[in-house]
């Protein structure tokens, strides 16, 4: 491959004199039409501008901000749930009361860094609250501090599907913390349902499940009723009718039981209805025991002398049922059941199915990803009922001590306090991210569309004169005297830009095959596993972690975030061109171009 500088059309080299002469510098827009304040907003996917939600930005299509000043997920009408409400199956917004377990460690505080702890709701785990935990300082840090510590505080009670953590703490600040096993005993439960009703011949049983696993459940008796107020008795039948020389009789009969009769006596008659010439005269027929799926019913009409004709009802398919009990609760693997007895024929019982729900029995905790040094790890539960549904939570990529080994660690830019990672490889030791560096006063280093999560994961982008701390006339002329063997620019103490000839061994020490201005394969096992668009991800066989952080054009705007990565070295080809190094997400090797100083671009520094 030659080398060919671009060319540009007249108009394009009559606007970078204008801005060479006017020093332009890059407007807060997230687009052509949408400016914005940077301290209060940020740019969404769409190129508009949104305000921060309690200093933070934000997903634009998936989440929103409530009352409260906090970061929460949209419901499916795509409304922001209030503080206190979750989403409701229709996407509505539903009051819901949390019950929270304890907080639970899951970054321990360094004198590096912060550290984070969470709390989980257990009636719904999809809530969760994060808070920080100071950085570490003073004796906490000091080399030679030998830590006292005190009792062991439980922090977070155990359950019968989570564990627990408790800690125990020096009076530096220092803590340590430990896991405690669940504890089967330990469950929440729901109120008590009765399964089955008690009744005048049997006692009746209820239950009560847990509602953290809903495989967990309880039983207790119901006392068998007593009493004449405990039978369910049907109407009254006449079984022996009442005739002018004796009394009659009518019974009812309990549902529940048939052997419990309860009976009472029908007056003898007498007068009119006694006389011999004397015809009835019957009214109309009148209902005295409606007829069930168990027990004949019966219907009586009578004259106005006192005697009764009565007749049968025949019985029929109709039930007086109970209320509806769960016999087996759904799962996220399998339909649940419920059914209702009849209260007149306890054998008659319909069911019906209960549809799969979305909760979840998740058993402890399991490390299916240990963190490393170059990437975090993964913490996974999975559900005891069905092993294919997974719960994850990341788990905090190492730094500090734990990460000072002879291949890699981190050190802190005393500039700023930033922590950075570092990487040795074959005899080179690189920075494995690029420089986020802010030069104050300076409007030459920006932010990827000059939003600070773009700065978080790309780093800055500088322009080469900024980069290499030089003047701005060296953008558009030759300063090679002005450059040093090892020169510092914008790195750290201890650190310099990379020259061509750097940028050069660390390509053929990856790829021993690269000649020229590429190579077959470096790109690929420089770049960093995730982060670039189109499946362009790479290997990551070094740990150097290229990302693609985009660049500014002639200051006229921002491209290719996502896509390239563009890194600047100390050698500068002519007096507007330097040489540089690009990566792309459609591309396997690692390119050397050189382009327009004035261009801002990332910055990745090498250790004297």
């Amino acid at each position: 491959m030659t080398n060919l500088k671009k060319s540009y059309p007249a108009k394009w080299l009559c606007l970078a004199a204008l801005l060479l002469c006017g020093c332009a510098q890059v407007a807060d827009n997230c687009s052509d039409y949408n400016p914005y304040d940077p301290a209060n907003q940020f740019c969404g996917a769409d190129g508009a501008a949104y305000n921060k939600c309690g200093g933070k930005t934000y997903n634009t299509a998936t989440q929103g901000c409530d009352a409260s000043g906090a970061v929460r997920e949209k419901c499916a009408n795509g409304s922001v749930p209030e503080p206190n409400m979750q989403c409701g199956n229709g996407g509505e917004d539903t009051p819901h009361i949390h019950t929270w377990g304890g907080w639970i460690v899951m970054e321990r505080a360094s004198c590096e860094a912060q550290g984070l702890e969470i709390n989980t709701c257990q009636t719904d785990n999809s809530h969760v609250l994060e808070q920080a935990i100071p950085q570490l300082s003073g004796t906490a840090c000091e080399p030679t501090h030998t830590h006292s510590f005190g009792e062991w505080q439980t922090t977070a009670q155990p359950t019968c599907t989570m564990l627990g953590q408790q800690m125990r703490s020096c009076e530096c600040g220092y803590s340590e913390i430990q896991q405690i096993p669940t504890d089967q005993s330990a469950h929440m439960w729901n109120n008590w349902i009765t399964t089955t009703p008690a009744t005048c011949s049997a006692a009746g049983q209820e239950t009560i499940i847990c509602m953290l696993n809903a495989t967990h459940t309880d039983t207790r008796a119901l006392p068998q009723l007593t009493g004449d107020d405990s039978h369910t008795y049907g109407g009254w039948i006449v079984t022996t009718a009442a005739t002018c020389s004796a009394a009659g009789v009518e019974t009812r009969t309990c549902s529940q039981n048939p052997g419990h009769i309860n009976s009472r006596e029908i007056p003898q008659l007498s007068g009119t209805a006694c006389t011999p010439a004397h015809t009835h005269s019957f009214g109309e027929w009148h209902t005295t025991a409606q007829a069930t799926c168990s027990a004949q019913g019966q219907e009586k009409r009578s004259c106005g002398c006192g005697a009764d004709s009565v007749r049968t009802i025949a019985s029929n398919d109709s039930h007086t049922y109970g209320d509806w009990i769960v016999t087996t609760p759904a799962t996220c693997n399998a339909l649940g059941e419920t059914k209702r007895t009849c209260t007149l024929n306890s054998t008659h019982i319909e069911t019906a199915k209960i549809p799969q729900t979305d909760s979840h029995s998740w058993g402890e905790p399991e490390i299916t990803t240990p963190a490393t040094c170059s990437a975090p790890g993964v913490l996974t539960r999975f559900c005891a009922i069905n092993r294919a549904h997974t719960e994850t939570l990341p788990i905090a990529q190492l730094s500090g001590a734990d990460c000072q080994t002879e291949n890699g660690g981190t050190f802190v830019d005393s500039r700023d306090n930033k922590t950075y990672k570092w990487v040795k490889i074959g005899t080179q030791t690189w920075m494995a991210e690029n420089l986020n560096y802010d030069i104050p006063g300076v409007t030459t280093d920006v932010c990827y569309r000059n939003s600070p999560d773009s700065c978080a994961k790309y780093g800055r982008l500088y322009d080469w004169a900024t980069a290499m701390n030089l003047a701005s006339t060296c953008n558009s002329s030759t300063c090679a005297s002005s450059v040093q063997s090892k020169h510092q620019g914008v790195c750290p103490t201890g650190w310099h830009i990379p020259s061509d000839a750097e940028w050069e061994i660390l390509v053929k020490y990856v790829d021993p095959n690269a000649t020229g201005n590429s190579s077959n394969n470096a790109g690929t096992k420089l770049k960093s596993k995730s982060g670039w668009n189109s499946g362009g991800n790479g290997t990551d066989d070094y740990g150097f972690s290229a990302l693609p952080g985009g660049y500014v054009f002639f200051s006229l705007g921002f491209y290719d975030a996502g896509d390239h990565g563009h890194w600047w070295s100390a050698t500068d080809s002519d007096t507007i061109y330097a040489w540089t190094r690009r990566m792309g997400y459609n591309l396997d090797f690692v390119n050397r171009f050189y382009y327009e100083k004035i261009d801002l671009r990332s910055v990745r520094c090498l250790m004297d």
